[in-house]
């Protein structure tokens, strides 16, 4: 995943944040003055601690040393009534469409089972009744440690 915080190039009071999209990201970087340039986050400069804060809640990371790692086997039969479920500080699974195939999220893999090929209605579209077991790459180990310490029976550390 990759997650950066630096300087601007063109204004020196200004520190960028360039990272995948988060739902809980736009409100939470609007709160401590953050404005979206159409493809990063920028900030004043005099923030930058709250916007690696920002970043170590919700990606597990601030990109700003290489963080330890490890893969997490998910259990995503519970995922059955969203259009698309954001965990471990990414998207995991989503369907766009009632009819079209569930998409895994980057450094997602289908270990074993399957997703419904189709969920939810035309308007509504939802990841469907399914008894995926998912392998998720490269999760900075406290995002991993959180689930696994709230979600037990879901979440698994599967190699280091």
């Amino acid at each position: 995943m990759n997650i950066s915080i630096k300087p601007s190039e063109k204004n020196q009071n200004v520190v960028c944040l360039v990272a995948p999209y988060h739902p809980s990201l736009p409100a939470s970087a609007r709160d401590i003055g953050g404005k979206w340039s159409g493809s990063y986050w920028w900030f004043d400069k005099r923030d930058e601690q709250r916007v690696r804060d920002l970043a170590i809640r919700i990606y597990g990371t601030d990109g700003s040393q290489n963080s330890d790692t490890v893969t997490v086997r998910v259990d995503a039969s519970g995922f059955s009534g969203k259009r698309e479920i954001f965990s471990l500080g990414r998207q995991i699974v989503s369907r766009i469409s009632r009819d079209n195939r569930v998409r895994l999220g980057d450094g997602v893999i289908l270990e074993s089972g399957s997703f419904a090929s189709s969920g939810g209605s035309r308007n509504n579209p939802c990841i469907g009744s399914n008894n995926a077991i998912l392998i998720v790459r490269d999760v900075p180990r406290a995002l991993a440690n959180e689930k696994i310490q709230e979600y037990p029976e879901r979440y698994a550390i599967t190699e280091d």
